[in-house]
């Protein structure tokens, strides 16, 4: 898990500024907090920064990408609505 964590930060840090990769950062992000929860392992501090990275990613994603992939962002926006 250790070597994840290290690997997703470097990834999401590295993202360019296309929609798709802004997408997948948003989705990435909001997955490693519900692992990071399964494991029993998630912070406070550690949780809010992947919340607040996975909505700013998810705010930047513009209308057109939002309509190309309906499902990836349904399931996004059905993981961010979910109660701590």
């Amino acid at each position: 898990l250790g070597a994840r964590l290290e690997g997703e930060a470097g990834s999401l840090g590295a993202l360019d500024w296309s929609q798709g990769e802004l997408l997948g950062g948003a989705e990435r992000a909001a997955a490693l907090r519900r692992v990071l929860r399964a494991a029993g392992v998630e912070n406070p501090e550690l949780a809010l920064m992947l919340e607040v990275a996975a909505r700013g990613l998810r705010t930047a994603v513009v209308q057109p990408t939002l309509k190309r992939f309906p499902a990836r962002v349904e399931a996004l926006d059905r993981w961010l609505g979910e109660p701590d």
